[in-house]
């Protein structure tokens, strides 16, 4: 099939006073590319709102009816916008993000978009190597949105796993139960214990065994406890994110072997660049393969033949490189794996540069045909400064550039 060129339609909030007028709905940003003598304009969303604004429908269909056409690039902090948090294990914001999701893919496939975009994470999202510098609620989720100890009492061996990381412990507090763990509940169950043994067969090695064993089952609950109350802790999701990755290295979760490979948790757990990506993609996963109470967005995308599709976000400075999931080589296993030809993805160079990612090794370590999940592809000027979103000059090295790694990924299977 041929190439669509759009351009991006621009923002009310960044536009001139006397601009402003221009970008005020929908309809009027989608009309840009008219202007600039293209027939598709990706669509710039501040707000949500703005997919269900007065009219929107009517005026949107003439639009189209001019033989305009239009995506949606849904909000993000850059733009002013809340985030739709997909990789986050803590309650709440898994809920309303999933509930936000839905809300707008369904109005987005209202107004006939030919996508609906975001960012694959955000910096409210906090990267893994800075969650112990955060207080988070205790309540955290597995992959489905299910109560965390849910998940550990279907899964209960990785209890036993748990309560041995150190890590983990530290976060539930539960490492302070030790040997010499002072409480009188943990003198009573001990006693309970003792007084099932003879006098004369209490040495001091069984005893010591009695002891090690009960702290060990009380680190146990104090885990399984851990996301049943609502709490604050420094870190929460670090326990979600260690135990669903050790669970993901044990079943050979598709999205694990796509990611990481053959390997442990173990093996690579002081690595978290490497695995935190696989259970990110496996929290966003989750959401579009939903179980229980959570619609499926799946049958939205389906129902209107709408895109969704998952792009590099503007990394901050200074954490370029730790956000949770960044790499579009990692997003083609998510999509190849999402049970939808409706999931795809972004190449947006300007923000891999930005996030420390190379085009050339990116687009060499993706899978074979990993090009035919790329549906959208942003060729802004290629730097790590952002935003730049200059225009390219013809014959400049820069176009040169795009023009490579475009090839590249032909190569790979983009059509």
């Amino acid at each position: 099939m041929g190439y669509i060129i759009g351009v991006s339609s621009g923002m009310f909030g960044a536009a001139g006073r006397e601009e402003q007028i221009s970008y005020t709905d929908i309809s009027q940003k989608a009309f840009y590319g008219a202007l600039k003598g293209v027939n598709f304009t990706q669509i710039d969303i501040e707000t949500a709102t703005e997919l269900d604004s007065p009219y929107i429908e009517e005026r949107t269909k003439k639009i189209r009816e001019l033989g305009l056409s239009y995506g949606f690039h849904g909000e993000t902090p850059a733009m002013r916008g809340a985030s739709i948090a997909l990789t986050s294990a803590v309650r709440d914001h898994y809920i309303s993000s999933h509930n936000r999701l839905i809300t707008n893919l369904e109005n987005a496939g209202k107004l006939k978009g030919k996508y609906y975009l975001i960012h694959s994470c955000e910096a409210t999202e906090t990267p893994y190597v800075r969650l112990g510098m955060d207080l988070q609620p205790t309540t955290i989720v597995d992959f489905y949105g299910r109560d965390f100890y849910i998940f550990l009492e279907e899964n209960k061996y990785l209890l036993d796993w748990a309560a041995n990381n150190n890590e983990i412990l530290t976060v539930t507090k539960a490492i302070r139960i030790t040997e010499n763990y002072v409480s009188n509940y943990y003198r009573e169950l001990i006693s309970k214990e003792l007084e099932k043994i003879p006098k004369n067969e209490r040495t001091p090695e069984k005893i010591k065994e009695i002891i090690r064993k009960i702290a060990f089952k009380l680190r146990k609950n104090e885990i399984l406890e851990f996301s049943k109350v609502s709490e604050l802790t420094y870190g929460s999701e670090k326990v979600a994110y260690k135990i669903i990755a050790k669970w993901m290295a044990e079943k050979k979760d598709p999205l694990w072997m796509g990611i990481v490979g053959n390997k442990s948790f173990e093996e690579i757990e002081k690595d978290y660049i490497m695995w935190v990506p696989a259970v990110a993609a496996k929290y966003i996963w989750g959401h579009f393969n939903p179980i229980n109470k959570f619609k499926d967005p799946k049958q939205i995308l389906e129902k209107y033949k709408i895109y969704f599709v998952i792009e590099t976000p503007m990394v901050s400075a200074g954490m370029e490189k730790d956000f949770r999931l960044t790499h579009p080589k990692h997003f083609v296993i998510l999509a190849k794996n999402s049970n939808t030809s409706y999931f795809k993805i972004v190449f947006d160079f300007e923000h891999m540069l930005g996030a420390g990612i190379n085009p050339d090794k990116e687009i060499e370590d993706m899978i074979p045909n990993g090009g035919k999940y790329v549906k959208v592809l942003h060729v802004g000027w290629p730097t790590a400064l952002q935003p730049a979103h200059y225009p390219i000059f013809l014959g400049s090295e820069q176009q040169e550039w795009l023009y490579k790694w475009m090839f590249k990924l032909r190569k790979k299977g983009f059509d």
